[in-house]
Formats: C-alpha cells, structure tokens, sequence
C-alpha cells in the first residue's frame, strides 16, 4: 500500500530520557515516543497554546510553554498520517492543518504508533507505554526504522487480542532538532 503524505502535526518540547533500568529491549537507549507518559512534555499550558492535534504550531510556542529549566528539553516534531487504525480497518481522516514543512536542522528518529481515544491530546505510545517495543523491531529510539514496516505494526497492534492500549491508532514520523 503506497501511504498519503503525512502533514507537519507540530511541535514539542520533551525531556531527554534515556532507558529506564529494567525496560527491555536492551537495544533501545532512550525514549522519544509521541506520548509524554514515559518521555516527559512541559505542564499543561496554562494558556492553552496547542493546536487541534494537541501540539505546538511553532518551534517558539513549544519553548514558550516550558516551565523550569528548559536546557533539559529537547525540540521535537512530529508528522501524522492523515489516517486511523482499529480493529484492523484504516480510516482516512481530514486533518486541518498547514503548519508547512518540519523546518532544517531537525533529523529523523522513526515512527512511532500512537493512541488518542478522548481529549486533545495523543495519549499513548505502546512500544514505549506498553512494552510492545520488546515484540516488535524498534530502534535505539524505541521507534521504529521503516514506514511500511511501522504501518503493518500499526494494524497488528490494532487487533482486538494485541494486549497494548486500545485503539485507534495513529502513524507518526518523529523528528528532534539537532544540538546547536
């Protein structure tokens, strides 16, 4: 199946973290899931400076929302295909966004499936939150390399018996800005 191009969802700013003792696999060094249930994002902002995805539309607003010391955040961006999975069955969506394109300076980490069932925000990575990353090929990220590799992940992780967060799932391509 040939994907549709993923759009620019936004910005997040997220703690560097590395393995936590115990997480397996062992290949993987650190976390830079989506979801902010292992990979720390900023408070919720007070001001409410987010998009319809649930990110930041700019590099500067994902700054602006950090409180405490911001040499501990790394700048991430995220694109989401515009589809969802459940139950094995994938739902093109419109996304209403035109944020342009992740911007230089920012390198490709993987992919990573998310889930977002309530609110407005995507809720959880299961390679990361569930552990899936130790059934599944991930890579030092606990993301993974390869679009269509992540996408039949994506479906497998949508049956009714795959034991992760129940869907439905989103596809997103994980960038994070080099360090100047």
């Amino acid at each position: 199946m040939t994907l549709p191009s993923p759009i620019l969802a936004g910005f997040m700013s997220k703690v560097r973290l590395v393995r936590p003792k115990g997480f397996e696999p062992m290949s993987v060094k650190e976390i830079c899931s989506v979801s902010g249930c292992i990979s720390e994002t900023p408070d919720v902002d007070p001001l409410w400076r987010y998009n319809d995805l649930g990110f930041c539309d700019s590099e500067q607003t994902a700054r602006d929302i950090i409180t405490g010391d911001p040499n501990l955040y790394d700048m991430y961006a995220y694109e989401m295909f515009p589809f969802h999975c459940r139950d094995g069955e994938v739902k093109v969506i419109e996304v209403k966004l035109s944020l342009g394109q992740v911007p230089p300076g920012f390198d490709l980490l993987g992919y990573d499936i998310v889930t977002k069932a309530n609110g407005s925000f995507f809720e959880c990575s299961p390679l990361s939150c569930n552990g899936a990353g130790k059934w599944f090929k991930v890579n030092e990220y606990c993301l993974l390399d390869d679009e269509a590799y992540a996408y039949q992940v994506m479906l497998d992780m949508s049956a009714p018996d795959a034991h992760v967060e129940p869907g439905p799932y989103y596809l997103f391509k994980v960038y994070r800005k080099r360090p100047t």
